[in-house]
């Protein structure tokens, strides 16, 4: 009796120690995988002497947007990156700084994550960003 005893609490103690021990790596993971969302560090404009006259074609007609070219918007930290084809910027428009890279700044157009306007509305969301080449921008201060 005392032996079938302590083989009971010696099983009720190492299950609770698995217990223990898995809700400790089931937090650590959570934890992982849920990365605080970037914020952005900075503000940025196109420099005027960068903006050039872009022809846009829209439908039957071609407009002409002033702003940055797509070939100067990367999906990476360089020229050797491809192009970002998402589209053209403004010359208007606010650069919101994610990191910068080598002289290259990553950006969105929006301040913050739009995901929860996503989910709202039941669409997909992928959150978008793309490089330039920090030379091309000011800070929005000297706009």
């Amino acid at each position: 009796m005392k032996r079938t005893l302590i083989v009971l609490v010696s099983t009720v103690i190492g299950f609770y120690v698995i217990y223990l021990i898995t809700g400790i790596i089931e937090n650590d993971k959570k934890t992982q995988q849920s990365p605080p969302k970037p914020t952005h560090i900075e503000i940025r404009r196109i420099l005027p002497s960068a903006v050039k006259e872009i022809p846009l074609v829209l439908r039957d007609e071609t407009v002409i947007e002033r702003g940055i070219g797509q070939e100067n918007i990367r999906v990476g930290p360089g020229m050797n990156y491809a192009s970002d084809n998402s589209g053209t910027l403004g010359e208007n428009e606010r650069l919101y700084v994610l990191e910068e890279k080598d002289g290259w700044i990553r950006f969105r157009i929006t301040p913050d994550s739009q995901e929860e306007t996503f989910k709202r509305y039941g669409i997909p969301y992928r959150e978008w960003s793309a490089w330039i080449n920090k030379d091309l921008t000011i800070p929005d201060s000297q706009h």
